[in-house]
């Protein structure tokens, strides 16, 4: 190297080792003082904690877990290197999170940390024993009602990939033609008399002349949610004959900005994902009542919200659902004298006790069939109050 070109070998070199020691040092320090910029992380769930430091045999095998689950989530500059990172991998087309796949035409859907991704490719299908289990599970729900004198009725709320795996990535093939849905369904109609509220062939053909799910939301919009209101509710008809469903046409449509894109807010790029949702607005005032906060829950939430109706030929009603069943509830409660709305998956006995409904809805996402629960033996052997078997889900 010549005399000339040694100062600048040098300079970069000191260029680059600044740089190195900036990478090195800039995010613990910017953690540890608190200067880190916090762009806002959405994730569906609550940071890790700092661990504390006992002097506990057990706390001190699992201080090194916790402390690194605590650093991963306070490492400085973290939302924004997330943030960086889900953006420049969205550019490219490659899907940066487990939680959320890329499909074609900017859709996104729900990824495979949920069981989305085996339960569209078929590659995890039910054991016979899980298919009794499940049909004696819906078996004793129902004939414990029955005796209770309430119906009951459960559906299965399709997933975006379902209604619209035209675009979900070509590199996600599909393993079997039929789905855990498809098993379940099959197996009740071959051996009980118990039947699934299946709304997939009524969305599938809504679809040809209406969105009903949003390119970058996991959920059926206002007007998935009408279309899976109406045959809810004409089931509903089937056994209480004074009740059926209000017409599309009591309802105008409106698209509302900056909202229907909570995939999108999974990779903390809602203000760059906007996105738009399609909502129905009723033309006349709705007639039930919110004896409390009638609005999005967070998650996990098993709070209750709570309608009535000032007709007392209406039948009473206990709705357990999912995140699918917080826009059923403006339709449903217009047909229940009172309508009780709890976001839980599980068979909330003493809830239902408490109520004495004349029925139970029970809406579970599709893919919600992934869960194992079979693995768990009090499922099924857990003592109800008349001494039955109390199943969750």
């Amino acid at each position: 190297m010549d005399a000339q070109s040694r100062p600048a070998a040098t300079l970069s070199d000191v260029a680059l080792t600044a740089v190195f020691l900036a990478a090195i040092f800039l995010p613990p320090l910017a953690a540890l003082f608190g200067a880190a910029p916090t762009a806002g992380l959405t994730e569906k769930r609550a940071p890790a904690s700092p661990p504390a430091l006992t002097g506990h045999l057990r706390a001190l095998k699992t201080f090194p877990q916790r402390f690194d689950a605590y650093w991963n989530d306070a490492f400085g500059f973290r939302s924004t290197l997330v943030r960086s990172y889900n953006r420049l991998a969205l550019t490219i087309g490659v899907t940066p999170s487990n939680k959320v796949v890329i499909g074609t035409a900017g859709w996104l859907f729900v990824g495979q940390d949920y069981g989305a991704v085996e339960y569209y490719r078929a590659t995890h299908l039910f054991s016979r024993e899980q298919l009794v289990w499940w049909q004696h599970v819906l078996e004793t729900r129902r004939d414990w009602l029955a005796r209770r004198g309430a119906r009951y009725l459960f559906l299965v709320a399709p997933d975006k990939h379902t209604i619209y795996p035209e675009y979900m990535p070509a590199t996600l093939n599909r393993v079997g033609t039929a789905t855990r849905l498809d098993q379940l369904i099959a197996h009740l109609e071959a051996n009980s008399d118990f039947r699934i509220l299946d709304l997939r062939a009524v969305l599938r053909q809504a679809k040809a002349h209406d969105a009903i799910y949003e390119p970058l939301d996991s959920h059926w919009n206002d007007l998935g949610a009408w279309f899976a209101y109406h045959e809810i509710v004409k089931q509903v008809g089937v056994w209480f004959p004074g009740v059926q469903p209000l017409p599309l046409a009591s309802y105008d449509r409106r698209w509302v900005s900056g909202q229907g894109n909570d995939l999108a807010a999974l990779l903390s790029l809602s203000d760059l994902l906007p996105g738009e949702r399609l909502t129905l607005v009723p033309r006349t005032p709705r007639r039930a009542r919110w004896l409390e906060t009638h609005g999005p829950l967070p998650l996990g939430s098993v709070a209750l919200s709570v309608s009535e109706m000032d007709d007392p030929s209406l039948p009473r009603a206990v709705v357990l659902h999912d995140s699918f069943g917080d826009i059923l509830q403006p339709f449903l409660a217009e047909h229940f004298a009172r309508g009780v709305y709890s976001r839980q998956n599980r068979f909330a006995a003493e809830l239902i006790e408490r109520e004495r409904p004349d029925i139970v809805l029970h809406e579970m996402v599709e893919r919600s069939l992934m869960t194992d629960f079979s693995a768990d033996p009090t499922e099924v052997t857990r003592a109800w109050p008349d001494g039955g078997a109390e199943p969750r889900s």
